[in-house]
């Protein structure tokens, strides 16, 4: 049977980023693994499925795999550009490439949100402007990558660029979200701990709703022989940042939270989710995945899934 936590933490958890490394399997392969997926028991668990817009056009092949039933829900990403400017041009090529696609199929296929990388460069009200525009011609939530790795003061460039959505999101009726890439093949570029903890503090501070993407698809913080290195657990993040905002928490309490690599620690029970002393309900977590955590971009489906059932078991919340 499964924990009401369980499902409230699960629930919709995963965009199917097949894609993409370390899998980046073929267009055809991903495709087919995710109109599987949408029809199983385990659908419930899934969001969207994230793709490149320039790889847009390729889905007309396989259009017969879905349906107004079994739509395809779309997660749109952009590339990501040196300043403000380019940032503009490359926007305007993404509404061209996917505003009539959308209109065109919309009977089997649905884009529900465009994911943005910010440049390296607090955004321009004109670049912001310009991403509103996109995002109200299609109708979709915008996430809004914000880089962290190589950028000239980080925790200044994150506060200010945060502070610019929130402003900018004062002005506009579907508020502007934002988007933290936690992993890379290459561990150089795997962000730490600290700064994935001040993050997610600064997003909790700002009442940002935040998704995540690479590098999550183990539960709990780990080494891992494929990068050499220590990989971020979604467990962690997403406990992590809900205790944050619900207590408060301040950096180096979230820091832990990030550099836990003890299942033991973790609270998962049949109604209460939390680290060691600091727990909430499920309904209190429920609400903090509705307004705040809204998931994350996985290569798989179903490592995360099993192995965060696999946790459970052990800890003994899931039968």
């Amino acid at each position: 049977m499964l924990a009401h936590v369980f499902k409230v933490f699960e629930n919709q958890l995963i965009d199917y980023a097949g894609l993409f490394p370390p899998t980046q399997l073929p267009l055809e392969q991903a495709i087919h693994n995710y109109a599987e997926y949408i029809r199983s028991d385990e659908s419930w668990k899934l969001s969207t499925f994230v793709i490149p817009v320039i790889q847009l056009e390729q889905l007309l092949e396989y259009q017969k795999l879905f349906d107004s039933n079994y739509k395809l829900k779309l997660s749109v990403t952009g590339k990501p550009s040196q300043d403000n400017f380019s940032s503009i041009k490359a926007l305007k090529q993404t509404h061209l490439k996917t505003y009539q696609f959308a209109e065109d199929n919309a009977e089997w296929l649905e884009i529900v949100a465009l994911e943005y990388p910010f440049a390296k460069e607090v955004p321009s009200k004109l670049f912001l402007d310009e991403l509103y525009n996109v995002s109200t011609q299609l109708d979709v939530q915008v996430f809004c990558e914000i880089p962290v790795m190589n950028v000239v003061e980080f925790e200044d460039f994150v506060v200010r660029t945060m502070k610019a959505v929130v402003e900018y999101n004062q002005r506009i009726e579907r508020p502007f979200h934002i988007k933290l890439r936690t992993g890379n093949e290459n561990r150089e570029l795997v962000p730490s701990s600290e700064k994935v903890a001040y993050f997610i503090q600064q997003a909790m501070q700002h009442d940002l709703t935040i998704k995540f993407t690479a590098g999550l698809h183990h539960p709990v913080r780990m080494y891992r022989d494929e990068i050499e290195d220590k990989m971020h657990g979604h467990l962690n993040v997403f406990i992590a940042s809900a205790l944050a905002k619900h207590f408060q928490l301040d950096l180096a309490t979230i820091t832990s939270i990030i550099e836990e690599e003890s299942e033991e620690a973790f609270v998962f029970t049949k109604e209460h989710i939390g680290w060691k002393e600091y727990e909430m309900t499920a309904e209190d977590f429920a609400d903090m995945r509705d307004k705040y955590l809204n998931s994350f971009g996985s290569c798989s489906f179903n490592t995360p899934t099993q192995e965060l059932i696999e946790v459970l078991k052990r800890k003994g919340t899931l039968s």
